[in-house]
């Protein structure tokens, strides 16, 4: 009997009077072929035909039952049908737990599933205690480290990271980690995905350094067992590129593009069919620098792809009709933009919980519309709609909030609401500095938002106040303060708008109207009462700055004394800011030939970094090599020379192979032991940066000299001039590139090249 005959049959099959064993069992065979075949919505009908069957047949508690209500559910999740999925997954995990009691295996299974559910619906709080739960019965049953808790950890270690909770899901995929490695060994596609995540929690955390080695591995392993060709390789190549770039190691980044565009010349395939998910991140860039024709063609095709492979009313085409409804709404097509929003709301609305912050993107793009168009009316209940849901989905801390909460205030600025507004402003700028930081875009522009708004209610005040002397009015109390109260605020404003503007004056080398700023905004700090030691302490960086950099390096330390002295009354002793601007002076000193003064300063930098549990390694190297050359310059070679060596360890674990830093630690270490006397040691050292920086930088270049001139110099020491002259003649060589023929740096190069090769040939 074929597929199809047989399928036929069993629907026409009355199920309360020819429901047996057997029939249950040919329904299961054609729901598997069904499935396998893509066929989802004629499984989903057999499957209820069978557990119909089985509660006929068995009884509606029996164990089987279970198992295809549980099999239901993970069809539906597949689907994405979350509401759909939820009753089967309840009612399986309470018929288990009758069955099989409350700590067997397949209730840890029934548990998973029904907190991926919850998941995602944005029921986190109720998703968070089926995880647990299931881990609770994984542990007990088969130990904490048993492959089966692998999925359980990472899902739960997933909506952690949503929720911003890192160093809990970091703890989690630790031990993912561990249990993959020991299974599976240390180079399996499974250890790279554990790995990605790793790197992509760090990531969102903006903790690029730690991302670094997870990233490499990654790539690393992946090369290793799918071949550089693979779309995974090439995506870990991207995001390795990625992460290299703001890591400021823009070379090996564009070497590490270079090994993609290879893999994808090699399988042009590949790159010629993207997902709609790729689609849509392409679009996305694309919007963003305003190829807009492009971008919505790319959506179109996104959406197509998506309809036909999924279905009308996935979620993931609503996640491209969302995209295509910006491209609309940025384009100033509000209307096109409005239509879309609402069918994507509609999907959205349908497949996921009432409360997930995907439909909180949705109604608060839907208020941008209404903003648009003036109709503010409609566009307040929706913001608040959005803030509502992602504050419950996110809690009240997480960036989303606070984007949220700036657009609702600017709805209240526009509409004459500033009491509203500024209470709203307040708590963006605060909750955006703590979860951003406050250099980021939107912290910077809630403060903007907020200063525009003291200004315009103290001219309002002050007209008020104008008019109330005209009549003999004098002005109430309350509004007495409110104006002190944010005249403060406004002020603090000020002076940080004159510091930022002074620091881009001292960049662009404009000192003398960089000062003028700078003591203005010590003026207005002096003008109040209880003072503000930060503005004072940032002006006065800032001076020290502006001196340094002119060469006034007497004028520069007092500044940075100035400094140091207010922050040992307001820091702690450990404090990293306090120990960079005694690191500072201390360079000062050093560029004076004050070296005791320095090295006493470096010294206590130095304990001050060691101390602080959250200095990155990279500073303590700096001040283990500053402290050195303090040492050095004094002759205490014996004593620089054990901190030169561990700067070079630090530099060595935390900055790669080929970084400057690097590089300068071994070019210190070189020079320390050819004063020591330790020659072979030293040309080895020698040659290693000249290789380095050979490979680096090219053979012409100017930051090839010192090492090329060292080395050159411990060769003369010991009269080796056949060793020397080629090194003098590649000295004079990128000198003459760089400075020109007539320069007096090449005149003096040619005249040591001269002087080795006259001693050669008169040893010879």
């Amino acid at each position: 009997m074929s597929t199809k005959e047989q399928r036929s049959n069993l629907s026409t099959r009355s199920v309360n009077t020819d429901c047996d064993l057997l029939s249950i069992q040919e329904l299961k065979e054609c729901i598997r072929m069904l499935k396998a075949q893509k066929r989802c919505g004629e499984a989903i009908s057999l499957f209820r035909k069978a557990i119909a069957c089985q509660e006929q047949v068995l009884g509606s508690e029996h164990a089987q039952v279970a198992d295809s209500l549980q099999e239901l559910g993970l069809l539906f999740v597949e689907l994405a049908k979350f509401k759909e999925a939820e009753p089967c997954a309840v009612r399986a995990l309470a018929i288990r737990r009758h069955q099989l009691g409350a700590d067997h295996r397949k209730l840890a299974e029934s548990h998973h599933l029904l907190a991926t559910i919850l998941r995602f619906q944005g029921r986190l709080s109720e998703a968070e205690l089926s995880f647990k739960r299931s881990l609770e019965i994984i542990d007990r049953n088969d130990g904490a480290n048993h492959p089966n808790a692998t999925t359980i950890l990472s899902g739960l270690a997933g909506m952690y990271g949503f929720q911003s909770r890192y160093q809990e899901a970091e703890q989690l995929l630790a031990r993912v980690l561990n249990i993959q490695e020991r299974l599976y060994g240390l180079c399996h596609p499974r250890v790279a995905e554990c790995l990605d995540d790793l790197s992509t929690l760090s990531q969102r955390q903006r903790k690029w350094e730690a991302a670094e080695p997870f990233s490499r591995r990654v790539l690393s392993i992946r090369e290793a067992t799918l071949g550089i060709d693979h779309p995974d390789t090439l995506t870990a190549v991207h995001t390795l590129a990625q992460l290299l770039e703001r890591l400021g190691k823009t070379a090996e980044a564009a070497s590490t593009l270079n090994r993609a565009q290879a893999g994808k010349s090699a399988e042009p395939e590949m790159s010629a069919a993207p997902s709609a998910l790729e689609l849509v991140e392409s679009a996305a860039c694309n919007r963003k620098q305003r190829r807009y024709e492009e971008a919505e063609t790319q959506c179109h095709n996104a959406i197509e792809i998506s309809r036909h492979a999924l279905g009308n009313e996935h979620p993931q085409v609503a996640t491209c009709l969302q995209e295509l409804a910006t491209l609309h709404r940025v384009q100033g097509d509000y209307g096109r933009a409005e239509a879309l929003y609402l069918l994507t709301l509609a999907i959205r609305e349908k497949q996921l919980h009432s409360n997930d912050p995907q439909i909180a993107d949705t109604v608060c793009s839907l208020a941008q519309v209404n903003h648009a168009l003036e109709r503010y009316c409609k566009a307040e209940p929706l913001y608040k709609q959005a803030l509502s849901i992602r504050e419950k989905a996110l809690g009240r801390e997480h960036p989303d909030v606070a984007i949220a909460s700036n657009r609702l205030a600017n709805l209240y600025m526009e509409t004459g609401r500033s009491a509203e507004a500024a209470l709203l402003y307040k708590g963006v700028i605060a909750m955006s500095e703590r979860s951003l930081g406050s250099d980021h875009p939107e912290a910077v522009t809630a403060r903007q938002n907020y200063t525009l708004l003291l200004k315009k209610r103290l001219k309002r005040v002050e007209l008020e106040n104008k008019l109330k002397v005209g009549s003999f009015e004098e002005p109430s109390l309350t509004e007495t303060t409110f104006v002190s109260a944010e005249n403060r605020l406004y002020e603090v404003e000020k002076k940080h708008e004159l510091l930022n503007r002074a620091s881009r004056l001292r960049e662009q080398r404009r000192y003398d109207q960089a000062r003028q700023l700078l003591s203005r905004c010590l003026q207005l700090t002096a003008c109040q009462k209880d003072g503000d030691l930060d503005s004072v302490v940032n002006c006065l960086t800032e001076v020290a700055l502006c001196h340094f950099d002119q060469g006034n390096l007497e004028e520069a330390s007092t500044a940075y004394e100035q400094v140091i002295a207010l922050k040992r009354k307001v820091c702690s002793p450990n404090n990293l800011s306090l120990s960079a601007s005694i690191n500072n002076l201390a360079m000062i000193y050093f560029e004076l030939g004050q070296f005791e003064k320095a090295e006493r300063l470096n010294s206590e930098a130095l304990t001050i970094r060691e101390r602080n549990p959250n200095t990155a390694p990279r500073l303590v190297a700096t001040s283990l090599n500053n402290l050195a050359a303090c040492l050095y310059q004094q002759g205490k070679y014996l004593e620089a020379k054990p901190l030169f060596e561990r700067a070079l360890r630090v530099r060595k674990e935390c900055l790669g192979s080929v970084h400057p830093d690097l590089v300068a630690s071994i070019h210190n270490l070189a020079i320390i032991n050819h004063a020591l006397g330790k020659f072979m040691e030293a040309q080895q050292l020698y040659r290693r940066v000249i290789e380095v920086k050979d490979r680096i930088l090219g053979e012409q270049d100017a930051r090839l000299i010192p090492a090329l001139n060292a080395l050159a110099r411990l060769y003369i020491q010991h009269g080796n001039y056949l060793e020397a002259a080629p090194l003098l003649r590649r000295v004079l060589k990128v000198k003459t590139a760089v400075c020109g023929q007539d320069h007096p740096e090449v005149a003096s190069a040619l005249e040591n090249y001269g002087q080795a090769l006259s001693r050669l040939e008169w040893a010879v």
